[in-house]
């Protein structure tokens, strides 16, 4: 290790780009993992303008420094972590879909342009990417999209053609949605919309009006049943003595359409009864903003949180359209949360709601 250290100290500048050279070569297992703590460790002392171009020589391995790899797309520059964004097959999923919860629009824009990304990672770009983002990923005919990603892009192509006439070119959309999608299009052409361009079409990102053309018909009472309910944390208990539960769990089930496993993670990680958190997100729980601290006490982003609320709007009161002062308030308390005070303001509900049992049952036996 010490031979190693004073080794990487002592290279010359630019010397990573020589190393990355090894890795056009057949190597061995043992020489791959040698050749790649060394560069790892060279990579975290070069300039910015190598490492941008360390990355664009690894960018087309198939084989390799998966570990330099890794490390180089999580760069804060997205010069550094583009090529490797886009197109590196070293590059994991569970690093895309952290990377792109994180990491710039730049570092997203790179995800949405990769060849077939996968439906975990699209949802969550789907959800954070801006307009420009957003074309880029219509555009993406091999990337993969959920039910709940295509519904936010047909959603929002309403105030941008580029999106529009994307969308009507992929495989994955259904003929129906794309009659309804060309009609829109030449509905802009016609009446010369300036909604051409998203950021001047003035609908918002943050909360837009759902077709019903692609809308699943669950029902709040079949979604969050207490038979729905206690599968879900069969199955999450399952899951958990597999391998710890993370947010990405929470994406997975939203996208299978299972509002009540996502919730049993959430559970979990707030270490909180799902009862209690499936009556707050309905708003039939006592407490205000109480799912809010729930998830907030599990750590989640907020653009997952946000995932949550809208799903559960679209099962208990199908059709409605949250109000985006309602999102924006919501995100703004989200935000001023630590999650040290939502976990001790969890604790402290809990014990009131315990003494009111206590207190009732005593007084019920006078």
């Amino acid at each position: 290790m010490r031979l190693l250290e004073s080794f990487v100290a002592n290279a010359p500048s630019s010397s990573a780009l020589k190393i990355a050279d090894h890795f056009d070569n057949p190597l061995s297992d043992n020489e791959v993992r040698v050749f790649d703590e060394i560069l790892l460790r060279m990579s975290r002392i070069e300039t910015l303008s190598v490492r941008a171009k360390l990355a664009r020589s690894l960018s087309h391995l198939s084989r390799g420094p998966s570990q330099t790899v890794k490390e180089l797309s999580y760069d804060l520059h997205s010069e550094v972590a583009s090529p490797l964004l886009s197109g590196s097959v070293l590059a994991l999923d569970e690093d895309l879909i952290a990377i792109a919860h994180v990491r710039s629009q730049e570092h997203l824009d790179a995800i949405a342009k990769r060849p077939h990304v996968s439906i975990p990672v699209t949802d969550v770009v789907v959800w954070r990417g801006t307009w420009p983002i957003l074309r880029t990923l219509s555009a993406n005919r091999t990337a993969r999209l959920s039910h709940g990603g295509l519904l936010r892009l047909v959603a929002i192509s309403q105030g941008d053609g580029h999106i529009t006439v994307a969308l009507t070119k992929r495989q994955d959309v259904p003929p129906e949605t794309r009659k309804v999608l060309l009609t829109q299009f030449r509905q802009m052409v016609e009446t010369r919309q300036p909604p051409f361009c998203g950021e001047n079409s003035g609908l918002s990102l943050e909360s837009s009006r759902m077709p019903a053309i692609l809308a699943p018909q669950v029902s709040a009472g079949d979604a969050l049943s207490d038979r729905r309910l206690r599968a879900a944390v069969a199955r999450v208990r399952s899951l958990e003595a597999q391998r710890p539960l993370a947010p990405v769990d929470i994406a997975d089930a939203l996208t299978r359409e299972n509002l009540a496993e996502a919730l049993a993670v959430i559970a979990y990680l707030a270490e909180t009864e799902i009862d209690v958190l499936a009556r707050s997100v309905t708003g039939t729980g006592p407490t205000r903003h109480h799912a809010l601290l729930i998830m907030k006490a599990a750590d989640l982003p907020w653009t997952l949180v946000e995932r949550v609320l809208l799903d559960v709007v679209r099962v208990v009161t199908p059709g409605a359209d949250p109000a985006p002062s309602q999102i924006s308030a919501q995100r703004q308390t989200y935000a001023k949360l630590l999650r040290r005070t939502a976990q001790r303001a969890l604790k402290a509900i809990h014990l009131r709601s315990r003494i009111r049992v206590i207190e009732g049952g005593m007084t019920g036996g006078l």
